[in-house]
């Protein structure tokens, strides 16, 4: 799935990637509150199944934990609205079904280049919407493959269509979604980093509200940067 990591990780790596202590995992482990199996006597995780955990925990996390899963190896902080190529932003989406809408999105991607095989990740993420929707309730999604690699797109990408009467996603509000922002991280600690960001970004309802009144790409991008901002200063405070 994600190249820098086996099929089946250890504790310790597993503990490295969440920013836990490895006796925190194990005691997850043990009470089956994280997803595991046990291989020679020893706990092993695997990969797709704890990135489906931590997925569907995002929503009900502290702001704690989602501040440890943003941070980068070298314990620096993704830049989300660095990610967003003005050009990948839909202001109008025009289908009114969750997989065309999603299509629509990822082609404004497909056409600059970076992905590779567009049928194969519009499959991968299709996938992923059949185990779980990946609305996030408010009116927001954040489709993304199940598994993706080098081999299907060339670099990481974020997309984002806004949709004025919304789409059907399922999402456990019942809301239609109104902003869809696909992501395409094939890495998995990348793609963490992401996940997490951006739920922290739009737990802040005023973010949905300026970007869906915004009427421009580049006052979308501003909103998000200003949000990030907020959150960084937030979280340096309680450095001190």
């Amino acid at each position: 799935m994600f190249s820098e990591y086996k099929d089946f990780i250890t504790t310790d790596e597993l503990a490295e990637i969440l920013r836990l202590n490895v006796k925190t995992i194990i005691k997850l482990a043990k009470d089956k509150k994280l997803p595991s199996m046990k291989i020679a006597n020893q706990f092993r995780f695997s990969k797709e199944k704890i990135i489906e955990w931590i997925e569907s925990e995002m929503n009900s996390s502290s702001d704690n934990f989602l501040v440890d899963l943003e941070k980068t190896l070298d314990n620096r902080t993704v830049q989300i609205y660095k990610l967003f190529n003005p050009a990948h932003i839909l202001l109008q989406v025009k289908s009114a079904q969750k997989i065309d809408a999603i299509r629509e999105i990822i082609e404004t991607v497909n056409n600059k280049g970076i992905i590779k095989n567009l049928d194969l990740l519009l499959k991968d993420i299709i996938i992923r919407e059949e185990i779980h929707t990946t609305a996030v309730g408010n009116g927001i999604a954040f489709p993304h493959p199940r598994s993706v690699s080098y081999n299907i797109v060339n670099r990481p990408s974020l997309s984002m269509g806004i949709s004025e009467s919304g789409i059907e996603f399922e999402a456990y509000d019942r809301n239609p979604v109104k902003i869809i922002i696909v992501a395409v991280i094939p890495q998995l600690a990348g793609h963490l980093h992401v996940l997490s960001r951006l739920s922290r970004i739009f737990r802040d309802t005023a973010v949905k509200d300026k970007i869906l009144t915004a009427g421009s790409v580049d006052r979308i991008i501003a909103v998000i940067k200003e949000k990030e901002a907020h959150l960084d200063a937030l979280d340096n405070k309680l450095k001190e």
